[in-house]
Formats: structure tokens, C-alpha cells, sequence
């Protein structure tokens, strides 16, 4: 097949574009619907997303020095002596995830965040090729070094919220360490494994419809 010359080129209708630039305009147009829905929505008793002049105390950064050479790196914030609350992100991401959130829950909660080995600012031992010193990385592992950070700030139990992958983690330190949760508040996540229930087909479409329809 020969390659278009610049008169093929030329002759191709334009259409195209202007349908993306539509399109790409409807998606926004769309989106900042669905932030206004939610700022109008948002119960007043959660964790709104604040403005720039709300959002309090900076986010205090350090690490977690485990015995493998690893070093966690965790984030808080909050007021000194508040309920502790440990933020559990999703699979491959940083502490970063929460900051839509954050701000909010901080507040009332001292929120703790750690990043998982391999993301963000955690520096593992030159020794780790993407596996723990026992065996691979994994959910149970995640679990342990949550325990680290938590024994490293002196928190004797926390308040646990995991979502996706986290929501796993979280099911982890219940599991392994429950002595060390307060309360266990799971999202957008499942057991995993041969327990784990994938969703029907109609509760795929219920989904996809609720979506479309906050979109409009």
C-alpha cells in the first residue's frame, strides 16, 4: 500500500477534527457537571473537598526504617492527639491518591498514609528486586509494613479505610493484626482470590446507567 500523498491529504474531510474537538468539549462540560452535583450533594458531615484556605496544616513527611534496609516513606496530618485514621490507596499508587480527600478527613482525624514499596517516595533495600525478603510482595506484606509505620508513630490502634488493592491490605491487618483496628471501612474492593465474587452482568449495567445518568 503506497503512503497518502500531501493531495490525498489534502482532499480528507475535516469533519473528523471538529468531531473531536465536540467531543473532547462534551467530556468536560461533563465533568465539571459532575463537580458541581458533588459539591452540591456532599453531606456536610463528610469530608468535602476544601479550598486552598482550608486546608490547614501542612502534611508532615517521613519514613519508616525497617530492619531489611527498607524505608517507608509516611505522611501525616491532623491535630496532635486525634483519632488516628490509616489511609490505604489502590494498587501502584502513592499517598497522593487522598489528596482530593485528605484535607477534609484531617480536620477531626490524624490521617496517616504510607506508600507502598515500589511507589512514591519509599526506598527499598538495594537487595529487593520487586519481592519482599520472604517471598513476593504482597497484600499480607503491605499489611506488615502498615504495622511498622503505625508501631514507628507510637499508634497503638487506627481507624482503617482501604480502598481498591488497600481495601485488601486493610482486610490484612484484620485478619493478621486485628488488635490493631478500630473500626474497618472498605471501598471499591473485594477478598480477592478464590472468595472474591465478580459482579453480574446487572449490576455492571445498574452501574454503568447510574454513571450516565449523574453525567447528564
Amino acid at each position: 500500500m503506497r503512503a497518502p500523498s500531501q493531495e490525498d491529504i489534502a482532499r480528507r474531510p475535516r469533519a473528523a477534527a471538529g468531531s473531536e474537538q465536540g467531543r473532547s468539549t462534551d467530556v468536560g462540560h461533563k465533568r465539571g457537571r459532575v463537580r458541581e452535583l458533588v459539591s452540591r450533594r456532599w453531606p456536610s458531615n463528610l469530608a468535602a473537598p476544601c479550598t486552598a484556605t482550608e486546608r490547614g496544616a501542612p502534611v508532615d513527611h517521613d519514613w519508616t526504617r525497617l530492619p531489611d534496609g527498607t524505608r517507608l516513606a509516611h505522611q501525616v496530618q491532623g491535630p496532635a492527639g486525634a483519632p488516628v485514621l490509616l489511609l490505604l490507596q489502590g494498587q501502584a499508587n502513592s499517598h497522593s491518591w487522598w489528596e482530593p480527600v485528605r484535607p477534609g478527613l484531617s480536620r477531626t482525624l490524624r490521617t496517616v498514609t504510607f506508600d507502598y514499596r515500589g511507589t512514591g517516595a519509599t526506598q527499598i533495600a538495594a537487595r529487593q528486586v520487586g519481592a519482599a525478603p520472604d517471598g513476593e510482595w504482597s497484600t499480607t506484606s503491605f499489611a506488615s509494613d502498615a504495622v511498622a509505620v503505625l508501631d514507628g508513630l507510637g499508634c497503638q490502634q487506627a481507624h482503617v479505610y482501604g480502598t481498591s488493592m488497600g481495601g485488601r491490605v486493610a482486610q490484612m491487618l484484620a485478619v493478621h493484626h486485628r488488635h490493631r483496628l478500630k473500626r474497618l471501612v472498605l471501598a471499591c474492593t473485594s477478598p480477592g482470590g478464590p472468595l472474591a465474587l465478580e459482579r453480574s452482568q446487572a449490576v455492571r449495567r445498574a452501574l454503568n446507567q447510574s454513571g450516565v445518568a449523574l453525567l447528564e
